[in-house]
């Protein structure tokens, strides 16, 4: 009977081990992925700001500029189109680097299932050693 109660006893502190071990990476690959999260955002905000202010200032010179060539209202058209094509591909960058992002949600599954696993993997190792000893 003796030995039951510490297989209990041992799969209970297992199973303990496990919660802990599982919780500890769960949330430092959570808090990575905040990071990258913040980083990226960081970065798309910088990138923002200064396209604004390079945008009033160059688009007021190259407007001057193709005045030479173009009427003014030509000229404007032209610049603001350049721009506006910039402004999407630099979007659609941004929106492929933010979608790498594994979602927490999947992040809580993906570890649960490999710990899971590894469980399984442990206790059928276990139960064939001790068969293995009778």
């Amino acid at each position: 009977m003796g030995t039951w109660l510490e297989l209990l006893k041992q799969i209970g502190q297992a199973l303990l081990d496990l919660v802990s071990a599982e919780a500890k990476e769960v949330g430092a690959d959570l808090r990575g992925t905040g990071r990258s999260l913040a980083h990226g955002l960081l970065l798309l905000a910088i990138a923002g700001a200064l396209a604004v202010l390079s945008l009033v200032v160059l688009s007021l010179a190259l407007v001057w500029a193709l005045t030479l060539v173009f009427a003014p209202w030509q000229a404007a058209l032209l610049v603001g189109g350049v721009y506006a094509a910039a402004a999407v591909i630099v979007g659609l960058v941004a929106r492929g680097r933010l979608r790498r992002l594994e979602a927490p949600a999947v992040t809580v599954k993906r570890h649960w299932e490999e710990q899971r696993q590894w469980f399984q993997e442990r206790v059928s190792g276990a139960s064939t050693e001790e068969e293995a000893d009778v």
